[in-house]
C-alpha cells in the first residue's frame, strides 16, 4: 500500500512562539506527547515533534494523550 501526504506544517500562529522549536514543530517528549519546556501543555498530530505520521493517523496517540493530560491537571487541581 501506498500513502502519499503533502508536506506538512505546524499553523503560522505558532511560528514565532516559543512553543516551538528550529523545524517549526511544537517540542514534545514522544512518549508523553507533553512540551518539553512547558508542562502544562500537550501536542499531537501535525504540528508535534513526535515521531508518528503527520496524518489522521496519528490520532491513534490521542488515548494516551488524554491519559498525560488527565494526569497533569489533576496533579494541579489537588487541594494543598
Amino acid at each position: 500500500m501506498l500513502h502519499i501526504t503533502p508536506p506538512m506544517s505546524t499553523p503560522s500562529v505558532l511560528w514565532k512562539s516559543s512553543l516551538v522549536d528550529g523545524s517549526n514543530f511544537v517540542s514534545v517528549d514522544k512518549h508523553t506527547l507533553q512540551h518539553v519546556k512547558y508542562k502544562n501543555v500537550f501536542a499531537l498530530g501535525d504540528c508535534a515533534t513526535a515521531p508518528t505520521s503527520k496524518t489522521a493517523a496519528a490520532c491513534s496517540t490521542c488515548l494516551a494523550s488524554s491519559n498525560n493530560v488527565q494526569s497533569a491537571l489533576e496533579s494541579v487541581n489537588k487541594p494543598c
